[in-house]
């Protein structure tokens, strides 16, 4: 973590037994060998994702240069691509071949996404808070805090705000979604009972689709309204320690998880891996063209991509 970050040491203890297999639950050994060294990182910004395993017809290329602990990504409507890196507690936008701060000083920033007014909102695991980020002057203002250790957001059609978050590692069922009203800013409880609960989004329906990282890892599907754990579906299981998750906008979904993969489930139920064999995927988003982007956070402390998956249908 950057030395600017003031981290309580709960969250520093969480952070490293995350980082540690033997501390993770279901979390594999072998993450970091499909990574790029911080050495061939540094070097600039690479076109082509080196050791990635591409479904036919599909190609990956690198935008910007290196990223510290990258964990979401979101497009706004202006076609501006920004980025959360929680190792340097910042959200930086993607300038040419380049990223350029837009706010720094946060605490283990994750969850990124835009508001109908252009602001952007931010998720802060350290500061167990949702607020607004000023895109032009980086300021940021509470939207709601007290919420647990933050991770991912999501928006519903009202604009109302969704954030995973969770108490700590064990023993399971601390994790819930909360529902933060736009205009009021009262914030309820959505979705209780979870495990840990990464990214989430709602559909056109009203339904919450949450995946949770602690093994054994599923991605969840509560109906409109929300509920307990035991009211909701599981949608998808045989995930390994999930972080990403995203609509693909044919009634399926996109998710990752730590075996340095990406998976489509369509709406049939039938999946495939898009990606394979790179480093930890976060969150990701979908460009006007259709293209994928994924946060390649790789892991605490380690420096990260973003990816630009093309071919997609």
């Amino acid at each position: 973590m950057s030395p600017r970050l003031s981290i309580p040491a709960s969250l520093l203890a969480l952070l490293a037994a995350c980082s540690d297999p033997s501390h993770a639950p279901g979390v594999p050994t072998d993450v970091g060998a499909v990574a790029l060294s911080d050495a061939s990182l540094d070097v600039g910004p690479l076109r082509a994702c080196p050791g990635a395993s591409l479904a036919p017809g599909l190609s990956c290329e690198v935008l910007g240069g290196a990223l510290a602990a990258p964990r979401d990504v979101c497009i706004t409507r202006d076609g501006a691509i920004y980025v959360t890196e929680m190792g340097d507690g910042a959200i930086v936008r993607l300038d040419g071949d380049r990223f350029v701060a837009v706010a720094t000083g946060l605490m283990a920033p994750i969850g990124l996404r835009e508001v109908t007014d252009g602001a952007l909102l931010v998720g802060e695991e350290g500061a167990r808070s949702v607020s607004r980020v000023d895109r032009t002057t980086g300021a940021r203002t509470l939207l709601a805090g007290d919420l647990g250790a933050v991770t991912y957001l999501a928006l519903d059609a009202s604009g109302a705000v969704y954030a995973s978050s969770f108490d700590n590692l064990g023993p399971f069922g601390t994790g819930r979604v909360t529902r933060i009203d736009p205009v009021t800013r009262e914030a309820t409880r959505y979705a209780t009972g979870l495990n840990v609960p990464e990214g989430l989004f709602v559909d056109a329906s009203g339904a919450l689709f949450v995946a949770e990282w602690q093994a054994p890892s599923s991605v969840r599907r509560f109906a409109p309204g929300g509920g307990t754990v035991g009211t909701s579906t599981v949608v998808t299981t045989g995930l390994s320690n999930v972080y990403g998750l995203l609509p693909d906008g044919a009634g399926g979904f996109f998710v990752g998880d730590h075996a340095g993969r990406v998976l489509r489930q369509r709406a049939d139920a039938t999946s495939e891996v898009v990606i394979d064999h790179i480093g930890r995927p976060g969150g990701m988003a979908r460009t006007a063209d259709g293209a994928l982007l994924i946060a390649e956070f790789v892991d605490f402390g380690a420096r990260g991509r973003l990816l630009r998956v093309t071919g997609l249908r």
